[in-house]
């Protein structure tokens, strides 16, 4: 960010969380070890994380496809956001995974999620954050979320 500008409130909080059969006994990253297989996506600080603890990795270049392989039992965890695990699950109910809950001491992979502007004057600014606001306590962008199956977190 340059000096002097600000960022947009946050209105949700995501990150890298786990993805896991219904019946894993994983709980969260700590949890995995040299003998738990977890599918990343290539390049992904997820798997830079991961490769740093010498827990065995499989690369793939979508979220999704790692999320098929976990459903078809060919890793044992897959190292995905959130909303692409919900929807996922949304959309294979046969194939429902479980969703770990993020794991805030691997702090780089956590972050809270702004609407994103390119040089907004301060009005538009404001309005944005007035009306993102406004949506959020109405429960509308609650809503729109949920109709693809994620839940939404509040910003830390």
């Amino acid at each position: 960010m340059k000096p002097g500008s600000r960022s947009q409130k946050p209105y949700y909080r995501t990150g890298v969380t786990l993805a896991v059969p219904l019946t894993s006994e994983l709980s969260s990253f700590t949890s995995l070890n040299g003998h738990t297989k977890v599918g990343v996506q290539v390049g992904s600080v997820a798997a830079m994380v991961i490769g740093q603890r010498h827990v065995p990795t499989s690369t793939f270049g979508f979220e999704v496809d790692s999320l098929e392989a976990l459903a078809n039992h060919e890793i044992d965890a897959a190292a995905v956001t959130p909303t692409v695990a919900a929807y996922f699950n949304l959309t294979h109910p046969d194939k429902a995974l479980r969703i770990l809950a993020l794991d805030e001491s691997e702090a780089i992979l956590n972050w809270n999620v702004a609407v994103g502007m390119v040089r907004p004057d301060e009005a538009l600014r404001n309005a944005i954050d007035e009306i993102m606001e406004r949506l959020r306590a109405d429960g509308t962008v609650e809503r729109i979320y949920r109709r693809y199956g994620v839940i939404l977190q509040s910003p830390k």
